[in-house]
């Protein structure tokens, strides 16, 4: 465990310098955007697709990683 948070845009960067590819962009969206393009994620899905933008993948990435590493989840 890192003791500093990781952003979602450094863990994409880390992947790229490790694949060899050059640097990206990071481009922001409104929470709008966001909703629709996580809408049709989900439509997607249920489609038979497997997008990795759903709203349960945001939904565990809002949530974190380190609630469920020490044990806070609430789940038992």
């Amino acid at each position: 465990m890192q003791p500093q948070p990781v952003t979602l845009s450094g863990v994409i960067e880390q992947f790229r310098w490790s694949f060899g590819s050059s640097a990206g962009r990071a481009s922001h969206c409104r929470l709008s955007c966001s909703i629709s393009a996580l809408g049709l994620g989900d439509l997607a899905n249920r489609l038979g697709w497997m997008p990795p933008m759903r709203s349960t993948a945001i939904a565990e990435l809002r949530r974190g990683v380190h609630r469920r590493s020490l044990g806070l989840d609430g789940r038992d």
